[in-house]
């Protein structure tokens, strides 16, 4: 065997090994499986005009998480949202209640530290949406009572799990929105209601 090859070959197994150690240390170290997590955070509408009318809210979610120590995972979430909001003909304490279900496809990057978990990770997926105004006493804005949407969430994050099943987990998300019709420009357009968020969730994970 020539000086060459050995290098390659030497190359190659260690190639091969951060393919295939993932899969042995989950087994042995880090068994994973689901988990629930309770999370909450910041929303921003997407665009100016949103940004004009809504003011930065507050959001809150439940999710369910599949192969937390895979690189294919699946996620089933629940996000509930509220933002002032501030509009002419519109009563000063009306506020915006937000409600989106969904999925998403999410790709891990599972890294294990001893029989813990440290895995950045993308996500994207789809759902539904509604947006419901509330404590809204007057209003001749022109602004909808309420309006359903899709949603496309998508994003990135990063989690950590520990030994003894506790997960947290770091998240910055937008969503793309179609079927807007809360609320129409001058010209008579609908105002997109895309959002930006930033979430913290902890939860466990169901072994």
């Amino acid at each position: 065997m020539t000086m060459t090859t050995q290098p390659r070959i030497r190359l190659l197994s260690v190639l091969l090994g951060f393919v295939l150690l993932p899969r042995v240390a989950t087994a042995e170290h880090h068994p994973g499986g689901a988990a629930l997590l309770l999370g909450g955070g910041v929303t921003q509408g997407a665009t100016g005009e949103m940004r004009d009318v809504a003011d930065a809210g507050f959001l809150w979610s439940v999710r369910l998480t599949s192969n937390t120590n895979r690189v294919l995972a699946t996620e089933l979430h629940y996000t509930g949202s509220t933002q002032a909001l501030h509009a002419s003909g519109l009563d000063g304490n009306a506020k915006l209640l937000g409600t989106q279900l969904g999925g998403n496809l999410r790709l891990n990057l599972p890294l294990f530290v001893g029989n813990g978990l440290l895995e950045p990770f993308a996500f994207g997926g789809a759902g539904w949406g509604r947006y419901d105004l509330y404590d809204a006493m007057v209003n001749s804005s022109g602004i909808r009572t309420s309006d359903s949407i899709a949603v496309f969430p998508f994003g990135f994050g990063l989690a950590i799990a520990s030994g003894g099943g506790w997960m947290v987990d770091a998240r910055v998300s937008y969503r793309a929105t179609l079927n807007d019709d809360l609320m129409r420009a001058a010209n008579g357009r609908p105002e997109s209601l895309a959002s930006w968020s930033a979430e913290l969730a902890l939860g466990t994970e169901l072994r």
